[in-house]
């Protein structure tokens, strides 16, 4: 059942806020912008620590 109903996600005018509502309502605490911002705080320390640190 869970597969099946994130995969319908698929066909909703905004899926990710579907996808996030699914999350929300088995008590995972994950949001539009959790999805949009995954990885980028890590890629930033990264190029910090490669670069000498002058991007934040």
């Amino acid at each position: 059942m869970t597969e099946k109903t994130n995969l319908q996600t698929r066909n909703d005018p905004n899926p990710i806020r579907a996808f996030c509502t699914i999350c929300r309502a088995r008590g995972y605490a994950i949001y539009e912008m959790d999805l949009a911002m995954a990885g980028e705080e890590f890629y930033a320390e990264i190029k910090r620590s490669t670069n000498g640190g002058g991007e934040n």
